[in-house]
């Protein structure tokens, strides 16, 4: 016997391996399809000038689907979520989707994103009289600007500093 011989069980097995991989991710992507129209649908409502839907739409979409929320288009759902509650004046709500925003940001290696987020909170922590915990985020959000060499964020965190 040919030490490397092909036999049947192992053509087979060969065969059957890109087979079963293409199957496991059918799950995955149909979830990411689901929240981009999700956002997509969400981002309609926004361009008709319906604030208010959106956020109770992509609200109600992350109670009823909360493990649809973990692909690659979560982070942009979650700054979505974010600036929608800003502008609907719920800053408890909008710091809560900005922190997870930014989490997911950084778990996705975009932490060029996520010092935007971090300077959004701390606009809003400004806003509603917190000094010290905005200080500390804009101190954050300047040395990831820096970091990134982000020339126009830093002379924007700068300023806000003052």
């Amino acid at each position: 016997m040919r030490p490397f011989a092909l036999d049947s069980t192992f053509v087979a097995a060969a065969l059957a391996l890109p087979v079963m991989l293409a199957g496991c991710g059918d799950g995955q992507r149909a979830d990411r399809t689901a929240l981009d129209t999700t956002l997509t649908r969400a981002e309609t409502f926004v361009a008709e000038g319906n604030d208010l839907e959106a956020r109770r739409y992509l609200a109600g979409h992350l109670a009823a689907h909360p493990d649809i929320w973990a692909g690659p288009s979560a982070p942009d759902g979650f700054r979505m979520l974010g600036d929608l509650s800003r502008s609907a004046a719920s800053f408890d709500s909008a710091i809560t989707f900005y922190q997870q925003a930014g989490k997911e940001y950084r778990g996705r290696g975009r932490r060029d994103a996520a010092y935007l987020m971090e300077y959004a909170e701390a606009e809003l922590e400004r806003q509603i009289q917190r000094p010290d915990r905005a200080h500390a985020l804009y101190a954050e959000a300047l040395r990831l600007a820096t970091v990134f060499g982000d020339s126009n964020a830093v002379w924007t965190i700068r300023l806000a500093l003052l």
